[in-house]
């Protein structure tokens, strides 16, 4: 049986929604809802077997839809997501899945209570380089884990209504909640503003209970686009290039003992350096995997690792960064 898919706004990442719903066997995209008369046109120029409409309503209380695709700004979430539920729909969110953490468990709790699925679009989970970096830190053949380190910078796509953590900063949180069973336990930013009242360059810290730390630079002021992640284990250690065309991930056989010598005061220290080798990765689009795996949950009652809860403590951790950026970067302890 078809689904019937309704996709509310057709802006950045809208089309790129529609492509992939409609390229489901089982979905059809029967409606799309924008608000810009513009962005509709475009609509019904690529989509002339769907309906293009005005108004969200006409998705989210319609009948014969389905699942709501929602890529709408942040501070639209809540309520449309809930209208959505309300009227009996799977829900799809972009990233981050609502602008508030109490707004993202009540999401939870309302398609708990409703039987209903909901998905926050943490996409970079879906691809290669992400999925192998969760296989290779599960097998155990990194040791245990000392640090993630990434760097998420490029010039532009200035955000009106989130901070450049809200915006760049949530991919890696997503990952790293992805690939780390623990949850860190505080949080500390810096950051600064330069063009309007949202900071456009900043860092962002994690410290966990086991001594791990994670460490994100996020930057909208960067002439060159750069996605680099560097994840240290006690037996391996792994860097994950996004801009490589070819061998995306590298994992090298390298570490550091230390130890002290009897009658030696001084730390004393010996390095390995082995091999590097480049995995092969999965192809295909992520964004298509994705889509995949919601209605696959859908169809199995399953709920998905990136469901709202995922969502919340996303949204949790960038709470806690506004609240240490408004403290000159004192740490705040996360609930």
């Amino acid at each position: 049986m078809k689904r019937n898919i309704g996709i509310v706004g057709y802006g950045y990442w809208g089309p790129n929604l529609a492509r992939n719903f409609a390229s489901h066997p089982e979905c059809v995209v029967k409606r799309i809802a924008e608000v810009d008369p513009n962005q509709r046109a475009k609509a019904e120029m690529s989509w002339p077997h769907s309906e293009v409409v005005a108004h969200a309503s006409q998705i989210l209380t319609a009948p014969d839809i389905d699942i709501a695709v929602i890529a709408t700004p942040v501070s639209t979430h809540f309520e449309l997501t809930m209208t959505a539920l309300r009227h009996g729909k799977h829900v799809w969110v972009e990233k981050p899945v609502a602008a508030t953490s109490d707004e993202a468990r009540r999401i939870a709790d309302e398609a708990a209570k409703r039987r209903l699925t909901v998905i926050t679009d943490h996409t970079f989970l879906f691809t290669g380089p992400v999925m192998k970096m969760k296989e290779i830190v599960e097998s155990g053949e990194m040791g245990s884990l000392l640090y993630y380190d990434s760097v998420r910078v490029n010039l532009g796509m200035f955000q009106h209504d989130v901070n450049v953590l809200w915006d760049l900063a949530t991919h890696d949180l997503a990952i790293i909640n992805y690939l780390v069973k623990d949850r860190p336990t505080t949080v500390s930013a810096i950051g600064s503003s330069h063009f309007n009242s949202h900071i456009d360059v900043g860092y962002l810290t994690l410290w966990y209970n086991d001594n791990f730390i994670a460490h994100f630079h996020a930057n909208w002021l960067s002439p060159v686009k750069i996605r680099r992640t560097l994840v240290g284990g006690a037996q391996r250690m792994l860097v994950w290039d996004d801009g490589e065309r070819e061998e995306k991930i590298k994992i090298y056989d390298k570490g550091v003992k230390v130890f002290n010598r009897e009658g030696v005061y001084q730390m004393l220290a010996t390095y390995r350096v082995g091999d590097m080798r480049s995995p092969l990765l999965s192809t295909g689009e992520a964004l298509a995997r994705e889509v995949g795996y919601f209605i696959d949950c859908i169809d199995h009652g399953r709920s998905p690792h990136n469901d709202a809860l995922a969502g919340m403590r996303v949204v949790e951790i960038l709470e806690a960064a506004d609240r240490s950026l408004a403290l000159n970067s004192a740490p705040v302890e996360l609930p």
